[in-house]
């Protein structure tokens, strides 16, 4: 089956259109073990419950879609 190569990019690990390579920064909160990513557009997703030793283990697209998508909870933060 081809893909539609009209169809929009859509990345499995973000749930967003935003390409893995965007990823623009991150920060961890250790007290509320909240990981927040931000993407070059300006978008920001946080993940809850986040342990200490995965988020100093961040390392860009790679890392989050295999350490971080799918094990924690996501939500997009404003716009």
């Amino acid at each position: 089956m081809k893909k539609n190569p009209k169809a929009p990019r859509r990345s499995h690990a973000f749930g967003t259109s935003e390409p893995k390579r965007n990823v623009a920064s991150h920060n961890y909160d250790e007290e509320t073990k909240t990981l927040t990513v931000t993407f070059a557009s300006g978008k920001r997703y946080s993940y809850a419950g986040v342990p200490k030793d995965v988020a100093t283990g961040f390392s860009g697209g790679s890392y989050l879609r295999s350490a971080i998508i799918g094990k924690y909870p996501h939500t997009l933060l404003g716009d």
